[in-house]
């Protein structure tokens, strides 16, 4: 295998891990803060997300971002920050 394949094969064995087990981890999070006990509905809008900001990335970090958000990776965190947050409302909104 050539090094940029090597790359390819990384990149996307880590977008499998990621899309696996980001939404599993936050998922598992939510009800000890949250009385929101569906829990494959919360990994399936946890794995939307983890789409839309894998997705939105891109386009979203450049020009004057990495100056903001000097490490990539609490960018990310921030977003699903957001993300998290507005699934809590959305739950909480749905069950009541």
């Amino acid at each position: 295998m050539t090094g940029e394949r090597k790359i390819y094969a990384k990149k996307i064995l880590f977008f499998i891990l990621g899309y696996i087990f980001i939404p599993r981890g936050l998922a598992l999070t939510t009800p000890f803060l949250y009385k929101i006990v569906d829990f494959h509905t919360i990994v399936s809008y946890f794995q939307v997300a983890f789409l839309i900001i894998y997705l939105a990335f891109p386009v979203l970090y450049r020009k004057d971002m990495p100056k903001r958000f000097p490490n990539k990776y609490m960018f990310y965190a921030l977003q699903y920050f957001i993300f998290w947050i507005l699934g809590i409302i959305l739950a909480l909104y749905t069950i009541e």
